[in-house]
C-alpha cells in the first residue's frame, strides 16, 4: 500500500508546486495593470497639515493663487501635504480638456509639471480656437509618450476621474474655484485664501502641539 501511496503523493506534490509557480509569472502583469495612479499631491503625507485645492485650469483666479500657494507651501515646508482635486467648470470651454491632459500627464509621472504649464500659459491656450495641440505640445517637452497621451486624452475613464474630483468636492460643498479644506476648513476663493489660509494654518499646527 505505500509504494503505491508514495508515488501518487509525489505527483500530487509536484502539481501543487507548479500552480503557484505558474500563477507567480503572471502576477506582475495583473499588478501592472491594476497599479494605482501616483496621487496628485506633493508635500509630506504625515505632515500635521493636509491641504486639498478644488481648482480649474482655466479659472484665472486660481492661476493668480498658484504663487501665494506656493510661498505657503515653502514657509511651512515639512508641514503641509497639497492634494490637488479636478473641479472643471463649465463655464469654461476649455477646462475639460486641460484637465484630461494634466490627468493624463499624471498617468506618465508628470503631472505637477504639466499643472505648472497649464497655469504659466493659461492666457495662450484658453484663448486659442483649439489647444489639442498646444497640450499636445507641452506633453512633447516634458518627453512624454505620445502615443499614450494621445489614447489617454480619448479614455472616457480617465474623464470619468476627473468628475469623480468634482463630485466629491460638489458632496463637501465646492461650487465654485478655488476652494480649499484645510484640515477640513473651507476657504473659498483666491481673497479668502490670502486673507485667512495663514492664520488658519497657524491655528491648525498650535491644535497639533
Amino acid at each position: 500500500m505505500k509504494k503505491i501511496l508514495y508515488p501518487f503523493t509525489g505527483i500530487l506534490l509536484a502539481v501543487l508546486l507548479t500552480v503557484p509557480i505558474l500563477f507567480l509569472r503572471k502576477l506582475p502583469e495583473s499588478q501592472a495593470t491594476a497599479a494605482p495612479l501616483a496621487l496628485k499631491a506633493k508635500g509630506n503625507p504625515d505632515a500635521p497639515i493636509h491641504l486639498v485645492e478644488y481648482s480649474d485650469f482655466q479659472c484665472p483666479s486660481c492661476q493668480t493663487i498658484e504663487m501665494p500657494l506656493n510661498d505657503i507651501m515653502e514657509r511651512y515646508s515639512g508641514k503641509i501635504y497639497l492634494i490637488y482635486k479636478h473641479f472643471p467648470l463649465v463655464s469654461h470651454k476649455f477646462s475639460p480638456l486641460a484637465h484630461q491632459a494634466a490627468e493624463c500627464a499624471n498617468e506618465q509621472g508628470k503631472f505637477w509639471e504639466f499643472h505648472d504649464e497649464l497655469y504659466k500659459n493659461q492666457m495662450v491656450w484658453s484663448s486659442a480656437i483649439d489647444p489639442l495641440k498646444i497640450f499636445q505640445s507641452y506633453a512633447s517637452g516634458m518627453n512624454l509618450n505620445q502615443g499614450r497621451f494621445a489614447r489617454c486624452l480619448e479614455n472616457a475613464s480617465v474623464a470619468e476621474r476627473i468628475q469623480a474630483d468634482k463630485r466629491e468636492g460638489q458632496a463637501a460643498g465646492v461650487v465654485s474655484t478655488p476652494t480649499f479644506f484645510v484640515n477640513g476648513t473651507m476657504l473659498v476663493g483666491s481673497r479668502q485664501f490670502l486673507e485667512n489660509a495663514d492664520r488658519t494654518i497657524r491655528e491648525k499646527l498650535a491644535l497639533e502641539k
